[in-house]
């Protein structure tokens, strides 16, 4: 796509598309800018990512589901809006910091947590991100209040460790998959006291759950495959961690 740069005061968010509500990007390798920009996008730079388009930041005022799959954005408008569902498949982790960020540039004191950037949203899905550590993932969570739904898929450098949790009490939803890093749960996962149903999936290094597994009283069905260190530690009335599960109605170990 070619697009001159918009024109706006510093900070200011201009409308892209205002009534559109649901957008699908699928497999455009190419593409890493949604308009012609005025100078070449780095992606290791350590430019603020709030102004990456310069002096105005485009964003969907009305969007509330975007899927981008196969797309290596680095700039693109900015999405604060979303309510149904986010779902970022191999792409970068860039446009979901800048949404992020926005809360930081328009945001005061006396603002709700309502008013923040995807604070509505209700389903996440992030599959192999460029970019995203858990720092980052930490920061994108904290204002996520309305969440149900949580995937982790896939990304190699995020491991978890010393994440905030509070916020999403209404999760209800917790799926991690192939996170190689990934050799304890969160201490943090007691916070999410509406999680139903919890799955882990090819974690290869997890050698244990945490005793705070108890604390999830409202989870209904727990799912285990392909945790070699676990399939030993969660076995019925004599595994290691049986204690911390058992108050689990349904739980599945698998080991394909």
């Amino acid at each position: 796509m070619d697009d001159n740069s918009p024109k706006g005061s510093q900070g200011e968010a201009q409308s892209f598309f205002p009534s559109l509500k649901v957008l699908c990007l699928w497999d455009c390798p190419n593409m890493k800018s949604w308009w012609r920009t005025t100078k070449p996008i780095d992606d290791d730079s350590d430019e603020d990512d709030t102004t990456v388009m310069g002096t105005s930041t485009m964003a969907f005022p009305c969007l509330s589901s975007l899927t981008i799959s196969n797309c290596p954005f680095t700039s693109m408008p900015l999405y604060p809006s979303l309510i149904d569902d986010l779902r970022l498949v191999g792409t970068s982790s860039r446009p979901l910091k800048q949404t992020m960020k926005m809360n930081i540039t328009s945001s005061t004191p006396s603002s709700s947590t309502s008013s923040l950037p995807l604070s509505k949203l209700k389903s996440l899905t992030l599959d192999n991100i460029e970019g995203l550590d858990t720092h980052t993932l930490d920061e994108c969570l904290q204002h996520l209040t309305s969440l149900k739904d949580l995937e982790i898929w896939n990304c190699k450098e995020v491991d978890l460790e010393g994440m905030q949790w509070e916020a999403l009490k209404n999760l209800s939803g917790l799926e991690i998959l192939n996170i190689p890093k990934l050799v304890s749960l969160p201490r943090g996962l007691q916070h999410l006291t509406n999680l139903r149903v919890l799955r882990l999936t090819d974690l290869p290094n997890l050698t244990s759950l945490p005793d705070e597994m108890r604390c999830l009283t409202s989870l209904e069905y727990l799912q285990i495959t392909e945790v070699p260190w676990l399939e030993e530690r969660c076995r019925e009335d004599s595994g290691a961690d049986w204690h911390k599960i058992a108050h689990i109605p349904k739980i599945r170990l698998y080991n394909e």
